[in-house]
């Protein structure tokens, strides 16, 4: 009995379940994390008094590296819980699109919001 248990769980471990719960909440906090990173980034815009081209480099520059930083978390993370390589699948639907595809809209508006509201009052 504590052969087939052992077996089962080897076998469970072994296989690549997408686990829906997991998947909802680690999505849930990457989006937290790219709202307030968005604004935070957009008020530093502002304050720096950062005009075109070089606002928006300056935005997609932090926004890249935040989601390098998420990546090497859970990076970190994988390999200090000795799990598989292959857990990027089972607490997220698709990794890069999940870091850099899914909430660059939604990112790029908070910023450019807090980017001209701070860049207003700071002129005014």
């Amino acid at each position: 009995m504590g052969s087939s248990a052992k077996d089962s769980n080897s076998k469970l471990k072994q296989s690549n379940i997408s686990y829906g719960p997991n998947i909802r909440y680690n999505s849930t906090k990457v989006t937290w994390i790219h709202d307030l990173t968005s604004l935070v980034i957009g008020v530093t815009s502002g304050i720096l008094k950062l005009e075109s081209l070089l606002g928006f480099l300056f935005f997609c520059l932090f926004y890249s590296l935040i989601n390098l930083f998420i990546y090497l978390s859970v990076k970190t993370w994988i390999v200090k819980n000795h799990q598989n390589s292959n857990l990027f699948t089972d607490y997220f639907t698709s990794f890069f699109n999940d870091l850099f595809v899914v909430d660059f809209s939604k990112s790029i508006t908070s910023f450019i919001m807090m980017w001209t509201l701070t860049y207003t009052l700071i002129e005014t």
